[in-house]
């Protein structure tokens, strides 16, 4: 195996790895800049939906660029115009608006990357390599929840906040070029998808139910991660260091979750396993909210549950479709689990710390997760060949 597409996977998962290291650091960053901006909870929550929506975008605008553009000249232009909206970031120190817009432009950027990343790299391996290929690219996200909140620990002791996306825009800038220079594969381009092929997922009921799930799943895990920062200052009383270190050290533990989780679902199906995996996640998370103590058992416990998601839930949509209609299906749930997840969740969250506390944002939402075992159970899958698994 050529060592070109070693240095391609490195540089991909590198482009990965900054790019969402840039999007959930707001999460640690949150409670300084609603500080520094006077906003309510409601107020800061709500710029998790400024970035959701515009990472929406970009995954919408990535299937019509890439049937223009090759997925190599896409991977460049998302990590090249990421470190240039990152530059900006000064700009928005002294204005709500300008910062919010900047979220905006930042998840737009973002979200060009993952359907042509993915497609660059396994254009540069053989197919019995690619599970290993992808296996490291999904480091960059995992390793990123993990060491986020301690990156911004540190460089909060030397710098401004609004100085550590500069940091992150000048990395993003340079693998941008050393990409272009150095990195193989993607030389090829997108197919549009059809009017026809979007009615086939629009009318498939157990598709449209993955993608409900798959908001409050990405919710249960992003949504939460994004707020624990605010409630644990705010209303724990931990300090912003340990705090910082609680959240990654539950993001390392969730690590081997996710790994165990899959060999459940390969075990008993995944039906079983998204079942127990959200009663673990509902009870987890309105303890989390409404109990006084143990507080860092329950911050580990909820990490471990909401963690756990994704390899079945992930399963059960390979299931669903026929294989060609299996990329589109992905892109459908992620792009729910982006905006419900990822920027409703958090607002809903934040509002109803402003209204109440954000702790009983949490709980109301580990509630609202009691109805996905029943969605769960109304959903049927094309492999009939194992009833008593799936």
């Amino acid at each position: 195996m050529p060592s070109s597409s070693f240095l391609t996977l490195f540089l991909l998962t590198s482009i990965f790895f900054i790019g969402f290291l840039s999007r959930i650091s707001l999460a640690p960053l949150l409670p300084h800049i609603e500080r520094e901006f006077s906003l309510t909870h409601g107020g800061a929550g709500a710029i998790f939906l400024f970035l959701s929506f515009g990472y929406a975008v970009g995954l919408i605008f990535s299937s019509f660029l890439s049937s223009k553009l090759t997925h190599r000249k896409m991977v460049f232009i998302s990590a090249f115009l990421s470190g240039i909206v990152l530059l900006l970031f000064p700009f928005g120190a002294g204005d709500i608006l300008t910062l919010k817009f900047l979220f905006w432009g930042l998840g737009v950027a973002l979200g060009i990357y993952l359907p042509s990343g993915v497609a660059t790299l396994t254009s540069v391996f053989e197919e019995r390599h690619w599970g290993k290929a992808i296996a490291i690219h999904e480091f960059a996200p995992n390793s990123s929840f993990v060491l986020s909140p301690l990156i911004v620990q540190a460089l909060l002791e030397i710098t401004k906040w609004e100085h550590i996306f500069v940091l992150f825009g000048l990395i993003s800038l340079s693998l941008s070029f050393v990409f272009l220079i150095f990195g193989k594969g993607g030389n090829f381009k997108a197919q549009v998808p059809t009017p026809s092929t979007l009615k086939l997922l629009i009318k498939n009921r157990s598709l449209i139910l993955m993608a409900i799930i798959m908001g409050l799943g990405v919710g249960a895990s992003l949504g939460v991660y994004n707020m624990l920062p605010l409630y644990l200052i705010a209303e724990r009383n931990l300090n912003e260091k340990s705090a910082n270190t609680l959240i990654a050290l539950s993001r390392i533990l969730s690590i081997g979750a996710s790994f165990f989780s899959g060999m459940i679902s390969d075990r008993f199906g995944p039906k079983r396993t998204l079942k127990l995996i959200f009663w673990g996640s509902a009870l987890s998370t309105f303890l989390l909210g409404s109990v006084e103590k143990p507080l860092i058992p329950l911050v580990l416990l909820q990490a471990i549950f909401v963690a756990s998601f994704f390899p079945p839930a992930f399963s059960m949509l390979s299931h669903m479709v026929e294989p060609q209609l299996r990329n589109l299906s992905v892109s459908f749930a992620v792009l729910s689990g982006t905006i419900v997840g990822g920027g409703v969740i958090p607002a809903l969250i934040g509002t109803i710390g402003d209204k109440l506390t954000l702790g009983m944002g949490f709980s109301i939402f580990g509630l609202s997760l009691i109805i996905v075992p029943y969605f769960v159970s109304k959903m049927s899958l094309l492999d009939k060949r194992l009833p008593t698994r799936y």
